[in-house]
């Protein structure tokens, strides 16, 4: 932030790292500054989002996810990566999510506060078929 504070010659009040407002596909980090001025930045070409996505800058843990071998929280939230292969109804370009309940509490957990969502049951093994961060960590 400093380094874009001094290039821009202003104060950045608004770091979105990932902002998706056309779509996860081409989303990138998305700044305002003091002047309501908004820079974009694709993730191809920032450099702190093209060492993110190629796991090069990661916390030590990511590479050794003690989580992977033991599934302790009641739900999980994560992206939903193969939605196309499962439910192409549910892909709207924005990213959808995929749920995991692990627990009887995370069953009535998610079923109060998803009222409102628009969502779809599927299968364990057909949710985490696309998504290997469920069972192992990044290389």
């Amino acid at each position: 932030m400093d380094y874009v504070e001094k290039q821009k010659n202003a104060k950045l009040i608004s770091v979105n790292f990932r902002c998706k407002d056309d779509s996860w596909k081409d989303f990138g980090n998305k700044r305002i500054d003091e002047h309501h001025k908004a820079m974009y930045i694709s993730k191809d070409t920032d450099p702190y989002m093209v060492m993110f996505l190629r796991d090069y800058c990661l916390r030590p843990s990511c590479y050794e996810c003690v989580a992977k071998k033991n599934h302790k929280s009641d739900l999980t939230i994560a992206d939903f990566w193969g939605i196309d292969n499962v439910a192409p109804e549910m892909n709207d370009g924005k990213g959808t999510s995929l749920v995991i309940t692990r627990t009887d509490k995370g069953d009535s957990l998610f079923e109060i506060v998803s009222k409102n969502l628009i969502k779809k049951a599927v299968s364990y093994e057909v949710g985490v078929s696309h998504n290997p961060s469920e069972y192992s960590s990044v290389r």
